[in-house]
């Protein structure tokens, strides 16, 4: 699985982050904060690289900056998973993501008029 988010750069509100200190992820791992800090962002990461699609963090890119997105996820095996140029080296498909998506697709019906 994931054993921490190494760096993640012009993805949504996460300009130049760094991981400092002890961060590390565990088997669960539960993320809150207020509205507008970077959950939903940080949902469409892992769902990106849960499927190995790009356009998840694409739709995502920090507006008003020129560079591309990059994000370096450390895994349990001691290997990274990197994402470059629109696309991950590697994907994770037994990541599971509990958020509104997951409810959406899988347990509620007729959000949408």
């Amino acid at each position: 699985m994931l054993r921490k988010i190494v760096s993640i750069k012009n993805v949504g509100r996460f300009q130049n982050y760094g991981a400092a200190g002890d961060v590390a992820l565990k088997r669960y791992t539960l993320v809150f904060a207020e509205n507008g800090r970077g959950k939903t962002t940080l949902c469409a990461i892992l769902r990106s690289l849960q499927s190995g699609d790009g356009t998840y963090v694409l739709g995502r890119t920090t507006l008003g900056v020129a560079n591309q997105p990059e994000i370096t996820i450390l895994l349990d095996d001691s290997s990274t998973a990197a994402f470059n140029a629109g696309t991950w080296n590697k994907s994770v498909p037994n990541l599971v993501i509990f958020d509104s998506t997951f409810v959406s697709e899988n347990v509620f019906s007729g959000d949408a008029v």
